[in-house]
């Protein structure tokens, strides 16, 4: 599987901010006979805000050194 990218993470972002917004104060939801609750969105917000500031700043993971054999 190739890396992800930052279109990716923002995409993923996007969503799960959308649906926060669409998720009322403590309340919950069914999405394909899985349960969300409003806390596992913003984790997940959490998780790919972080991918979007990483992926944007540095363009993916930092490489130091290379060292060929």
């Amino acid at each position: 599987m190739a890396g992800i990218t930052l279109a990716q993470a923002e995409a993923k972002l996007a969503l799960y901010m959308d649906l926060d917004d669409k998720l009322g104060l403590n309340s919950e939801t069914t999405i394909d006979g899985t349960t969300v609750k409003r806390r596992d969105v913003q984790a997940q917000i959490e998780y790919w805000n972080k991918w979007v500031i990483r992926l944007s700043r540095f363009g993916g993971i930092p490489v130091r050194e290379v060292i060929p054999r």
